[in-house]
């Protein structure tokens, strides 16, 4: 008995004594292998993937993917780049754009039409007065030196209307007439007696109708000041207008009488 608890009392002691040695014996470092002779491969510094095919897991090829879209994308244009209607990067632009060139595209066709009114109404008018002082020299009918004279003080006075408005506007006015109008003062200048008042009544009749048209043209301009001139001095041409055919007949009659005293 007492040689069976010496044994256990030994085998416990040995126990404890492989236990003291293992708990001394000093554990592996970081880093070593099991294996010896065997070299572990360093970890890659940060930012070492620089490639996608250099990246050593999906989330480095994700993040590599996008450096690399991010570094072949151009430079955004800068502020103000798209002056051009096509060059526009987005919808805004094209509109503003759009605007602009609209707005500069009605300021010209304003302009290019005050300016045509103005040139083509005061070559007529001062054709009207020239027509009428010779009228009012060489013919020796009383209808058509009534009418002349009607036509010379409204024409006149519509002549300096013109001027007065178009100084406002800054528009030029022609103070000599072009090369068509004198042609006529010329051609008209040459005539005399019954030929030179069938002439002139035709003359007017033709005048008349093309300034009527030209002013219900120029009541419409974008230009307020032109418009309200035209509109004011329209009444008084269709006036003449309806003068002018009238003129016209009677000298038909009377011409028509003539002849037929004559057989």
């Amino acid at each position: 008995m007492n040689s069976i608890r010496s044994t256990a009392l030994l085998t416990a002691c040995g126990l404890c004594w492989i236990a003291v040695a293992a708990a001394q014996t000093p554990a592996p470092t970081n880093g070593s292998t099991a294996s010896p002779g065997t070299t572990e491969a360093p970890a890659p510094t940060t930012g070492a993937a620089t490639s996608p095919e250099a990246a050593s897991s999906p989330h480095q090829h994700e993040v590599t993917g996008e450096t690399g879209e991010a570094r072949g994308k151009a430079p955004a244009p800068t502020t103000g780049a798209a002056t051009d209607p096509a060059a526009a990067s987005s919808p805004h632009q094209h509109e503003v754009t759009g605007e602009t060139g609209e707005a500069t595209g009605k300021a010209m066709r304003k302009d290019t039409s005050a300016k045509g009114f103005v040139s083509k109404a005061a070559q007529a008018g001062m054709a009207e007065v020239k027509l009428a002082e010779l009228a009012s020299e060489k013919s020796q009918n009383e209808a058509i030196k009534k009418f002349a004279s009607h036509m010379q003080s409204d024409h006149s006075a519509a002549n300096s209307e013109l001027e007065s408005v178009a100084k406002q506007e800054n528009i030029p006015v022609p103070d000599k007439l072009d090369a068509k109008h004198q042609a006529e003062v010329d051609s008209l200048s040459k005539k005399s007696g019954a030929a030179f008042d069938k002439a002139y009544a035709s003359a007017m009749v033709k005048s008349h109708k093309q300034a009527v048209a030209l002013f219900k043209s120029g009541s419409h301009s974008s230009d307020q000041n032109i418009a309200s001139f035209a509109n004011k001095t329209l009444p008084t041409l269709e006036s003449h207008q309806r003068m002018a055919d009238d003129l016209a007949s009677q000298l038909r009659v009377a011409s028509a009488d003539s002849g037929a005293s004559k057989r």
